[in-house]
């Protein structure tokens, strides 16, 4: 029925006949210039890929090798491994000199493998490094599984991606970026033939250089002069046929548009226009609901921002009420003198719990200023987490907390705001000591690594739940997402990693923890030279 409709309603018989002439002539320009394009590029670059192969896996599965096309591809080379890495056939280019051992072959790209090597340069102290990172993608996200650090002459420094080696030879390195040689890239495929021995394909192909492209691209700039003129040619002839009738469907069009800005929803049923218009009109029926819908979400988040700030004021306005109370009586004599020294100090405990709130939310939004910069200063990281440690130690051991600290005597010097970094520290400790029982452990370790100061902050207490990982240092998280049981501003672990920020540095709550820790916060800050 709908077809129907749409038949008689959105295109007169003429209308319809000039559509479908317009269509197809459109599709048969097109299907021309690309069979042209096709076949022009394909005379060009006809360079095979591991696909072409393993479209022969049945064959290859039983060991019948005369099947496959190894000879067919000019400048491929194509061999087959055995177990034992032994060649047991390979096309007519290839050297009776080539081999290849295991760690050579391990290094090379797999095609049946979703994991990829990806190499990159950096320097530091005037010496080249490459990273070398293995990862792979999981729902569009990449997830690095493993990483080596190597220095210019391949020897690996860090990491473990390669197990226990030491170094890597030139040919290895290549070979882990798909380079066999100059203009050659390297692939494998490794598979297990029907008797279940193991089967190694590995190909070697020239890479598209520019020369390559450029003549490509110039073949299908030609064919530009072509589909041109032909394309507006046939659109021009179309138009004019359609666009004096097509006018008289247009102000319904525009009536529902405008419609949307008023929140007003187009009644379909009163519209006798095409069918494609109608179906605009639905979406644009749609997106006013749609607008509706982001205007209700606005106002719950209105909401919930008015939540937080009366929530932050309730924590300002008892310790003030408080305040006013005690220094009242005072005044109005209503205090003995025996009591007055209690009144004074409850005072003065409940003055600083608003100073310290006030600051907290000063400290934050001055931190998020565009013109926040932190003060620093070159200094020993390892002996600055010593001296506050030091001041630390006796407030911890009457808390009830032990402290555990691995700091290296060797100095590593870094760049920071003492003011700032200590804060850091500070939250840290203090929201151990305040959300985990008594006699809990805390751990505190220094290291330094290649790429800076690497400081691990954690504890052996009840830990931080899978869901709050992601949130923790989001602003004005409150309740369990950070710990707080609802209590404070949800501001200090917000604070922290605006410092961390300010000083070019990271900061990552680890899940799962590491080294048997319940909580592991891991800081790293650039190294000063």
């Amino acid at each position: 029925m709908r077809f129907k409709k749409f038949r008689k309603n959105s295109v007169t018989s003429i209308y319809l006949r000039w559509l479908m002439l317009f269509t197809i002539s459109i599709i048969g320009l097109f299907m021309m210039v690309y069979l042209i394009m096709e076949f022009s590029i394909y005379n060009i670059v006809n360079v095979p890929t591991m696909s072409n192969i393993t479209n022969h896996l049945d064959e290859l599965k039983q060991d019948d090798f005369n099947s496959i096309p190894i000879n067919r591809y000019k400048d491929t080379r194509i061999l087959i491994l055995d177990e034992n890495n032994n060649i047991i056939i390979k096309s007519d280019n290839v050297s009776p000199r080539i081999s290849f051992t295991e760690s050579e072959i391990d290094k090379i790209p797999d095609f049946n493998n979703d994991d990829f090597i990806e190499v990159s340069g950096m320097s530091k102290n005037n010496k080249y490094y490459y990273m070398v990172i293995k990862a792979t993608y999981k729902d569009d996200v990449k997830f690095v599984n493993d990483f080596s650090i190597l220095d210019a002459n391949y020897r690996i420094v860090e990491g473990s991606l390669f197990g226990d080696k030491e170094y890597l030879t030139e040919r290895e390195f290549n070979f882990l970026t798909g380079k066999f040689a100059k203009n050659y890239g390297i692939s494998k495929f490794t598979y297990t033939n029907d008797n279940g021995l193991k089967r190694t394909i590995i190909m070697v192909t020239p890479e598209l250089n520019a020369e390559y492209y450029n003549d490509a691209l110039t073949s299908v700039y030609k064919l530009w002069w072509i589909l041109i003129p032909c394309f507006f040619l046939i659109l021009l002839i179309f138009s004019l046929l359609i666009s004096r009738q097509i006018k008289k469907y247009i102000a319904p069009v525009n009536e529902a548009v405008l419609g949307v800005t008023r929140g007003a929803v187009f009644d379909l049923d009163k519209y006798k226009g095409p069918y494609e218009f109608k179906e605009i009109m639905e979406n644009f029926n749609d997106l006013s609901q749609r607008l509706e819908e982001s205007e209700k979400k606005r106002e719950y988040l209105d909401r919930e921002r008015q939540r937080i700030l009366t929530d932050i004021s309730h924590d300002l306005k008892t310790p003030i009420t408080v305040i006013q109370g005690y220094s009242k009586a005072i005044c109005d004599g209503m205090v003995s003198e025996e009591t007055k020294d209690k009144y004074i100090k409850i005072i003065e405990k409940k003055a600083e719990a608003v100073s310290a709130l006030t600051d907290s939310f000063f400290e934050y939004s001055k931190m998020e200023h565009p013109d926040f910069t932190a003060n620093t200063e070159k200094c020993d990281i390892c002996e600055f987490c010593k001296e506050y440690l030091a001041e630390k130690y006796q407030e911890l051991e009457i808390s009830g907390f032990d402290l555990q600290v691995e700091i290296p005597e060797t100095p590593i010097y870094c760049k920071i705001d003492r003011a700032l970094f200590r804060r850091v520290i500070e939250n840290i400790i203090i929201n151990a000591v305040k959300y985990n029982p008594k006699g809990t452990c805390i751990f505190f370790e220094v290291n330094s690594e290649t790429y800076g100061a690497v400081i691990t902050i954690g504890d052996y207490g009840i830990g931080i739940p899978e869901n709050m990982v992601t949130a923790i240092f989001e602003p004005f998280t409150t309740g369990d997402m950070s710990r707080t049981s609802g209590k404070g501003t949800g501001l200090g672990m917000a604070i922290v990693k605006k410092i961390i920020d300010a000083h070019h540095g990271n900061i990552r709550l680890i899940y799962p923890p590491e080294k048997g820790l319940s909580t592991e916060f891991k800081i790293i800050i650039p190294k000063a030279y």
